[in-house]
């Protein structure tokens, strides 16, 4: 029997079976009718597998901004200290760092796992917008607060370009799954229209070694006997 197409195969593979396939019926007349069944097959999974592809590139970019909207959130977090920390010494008498910074340090919070570390930064700015309107250190709590938004933004981007490769792996396996159906199809048809022997000719040889032939094995020379 001819190799069929499983479940386990990828879309690369499918699709190369398929092209091998389609060429290998137009070298005979009267297979049309194979050929235009599984070609619209062939060219969907392309175009689902081409959405699969931009929609992964588009979750690995959601992924980089997240990284950067944290690093710029870090760097924050620490400018925002090392000004606490100049405030402080230049108005001892009225020092706010663990008012701020209640550890006296921001390590732990640029540690924190992102689903919690913008709700961490939101309170820094809180706190700060708590010295008064005044306050020489009031600038520092719209930074913080912009880079918390930034971040989560960031998060929401990824989340969604997440749900949306998704979406694409699923729709390309649909997609797939049908090219699969239909190379079985035209195997069967394929043997009632041209009878089993031909129409094993009609699909090609799936192995891993793909293009290499194997060559006949030389004969040896038979063995003399006294």
């Amino acid at each position: 029997m001819a190799n069929l197409l499983y479940e386990r195969d990828s879309t690369a593979r499918c699709r190369r079976s398929t092209v091998r396939h389609v060429r290998l019926l137009r070298r005979l007349p009267g297979t049309e009718v194979l050929v235009n069944a599984i070609i619209p097959l062939n060219d969907a999974l392309k175009e689902r597998a081409d959405v699969t592809e931009e929609k992964s590139l588009e979750r690995d970019c959601a992924y980089d901004f997240v990284i950067a909207a944290d690093f710029e959130q870090d760097n924050t977090v620490r400018t925002v200290f090392n000004a606490v920390e100049n405030y402080d010494r230049e108005h001892p008498t009225a020092p706010v760092l663990r008012t701020i910074f209640p550890d006296a340090t921001f390590g732990d919070i640029v540690r924190e796992s992102l689903s919690v570390q913008p709700d961490t930064v939101d309170t820094l700015a809180a706190r700060i917008t708590g010295l008064g309107a005044n306050h020489a250190l009031l600038p520092h709590a719209e930074a913080l607060a912009t880079k918390a938004k930034a971040v989560r933004t960031a998060l929401a981007a990824h989340a969604e370009a997440v749900r949306a490769l998704k979406i694409a792996e699923a729709e390309e396996e649909i997609s797939r799954s049908a090219l699969r159906r239909q190379y079985e199809s035209n195997y069967f048809r394929a043997r009632e229209m041209f009878g089993r022997p031909l129409a094993e000719n009609l699909f090609p040889v799936l192995t891993s070694k793909r293009g290499e032939i194997e060559e006949p094995a030389e004969a040896k020379p038979a063995t003399a006997h006294a």
